[in-house]
Parts: C-alpha cells; sequence; structure tokens
C-alpha cells in the first residue's frame, strides 16, 4: 500500500493521494468536505488532500459503511430498491464486488444502475483513502438461481 506522509507542512496530517483522471479533472477540484479536509494541493498530476489521521480512517468508515449497509439491505430484501438483488457479496479490500440478480433484471430495473454507479464510486474512494493510488474494481453478475457468471465489469485506473 502506498500511502505518504507529509512532514513539511504541518506534522498531524497525513495525504491521500489521487491521480488526476480519476476523479475527473483535478484542476476543477473544490473541497467538498472542508470539515475532514485540512487543505489540497496539485502537485506533478496528483491532487494531495491532507487531513488527519483520524478524518482518513472516519472517510474509510464512511466509505465502507456504505457498502454494508447496501449488503444488508439486500440481506433483508425490505427495500423496493434493492428487490432484484438476490444476494450481494464483497471481499474485505473491496476489490470485488459479485452481485446476485436475474439477467433480466441486470439489464432493466433503473434502480440497479443508480445503486451500483453509487457503490463503485464509493469503493473508489475506499481504495484511494486506503491508499491504492491505481484503483481498480471488479463487478461481477451471477445468475439468483444458478450463480452463474454472466457479466464482468471492471473499473481500474492505469
Amino acid at each position: 500500500m502506498k500511502f505518504l506522509e507529509e512532514n513539511n507542512e504541518q506534522d498531524d496530517l497525513v495525504c491521500v493521494i489521487i491521480p488526476d483522471g480519476i476523479v475527473g479533472d483535478i484542476d476543477d477540484f473544490s473541497n467538498y468536505d472542508p470539515n475532514r479536509i485540512a487543505h489540497y494541493t496539485i502537485k506533478n498530476q496528483q491532487l494531495l488532500l491532507y487531513m488527519t489521521e483520524e478524518n482518513r480512517q472516519l472517510a474509510l468508515q464512511d466509505f465502507k459503511s456504505m457498502v454494508q449497509a447496501f449488503k444488508e439491505q439486500v440481506d433483508t430484501c425490505e427495500d423496493i430498491e434493492v428487490a432484484s438483488y438476490a444476494k450481494f457479496e464483497c471481499n474485505d479490500d473491496l476489490t470485488v464486488l459479485d452481485f446476485y440478480m436475474q439477467q433480466a433484471d441486470y439489464r432493466s430495473d433503473i434502480f440497479t444502475a443508480i445503486i451500483e454507479s453509487t457503490l463503485v464510486i464509493d469503493v473508489l474512494y475506499y481504495q484511494l483513502y486506503a491508499g491504492n493510488i491505481k484503483p481498480c474494481i471488479k463487478v461481477r453478475y451471477f445468475s439468483k438461481d444458478s450463480h452463474t457468471l454472466y457479466e464482468t465489469l471492471q473499473f481500474d485506473h492505469t
């Protein structure tokens, strides 16, 4: 894991590195979370977000909790928004997301497109805040009944 500690400006801040092109044009970045991000700078085509280690850990928990909340919704089957999903699994470092659903729902349910996009964004930020400057997310779709793999998507930054 490449995670950089910066000691030149403020000894108590750590740095999250976001390479250009992952979350858009870094030149257009504005601090959307000033309570967590103390300051930011652009250096060597990378966006550097400075924050305390405590705030970095809180951000990691927030990103991971979104994925966990989705899993709990699928497991309980209480929300109509997740009705197309039979099961959801992911690995601990959030590099693989497995969705179990009917293939017809994969192609037609608009909620799935919105939910999955949001999850992928949260996972992307989780990986960046964890120190992975080359995030990679594999999304796999399995048949609800037979657990046969029918689609794989990969989101990465090389």
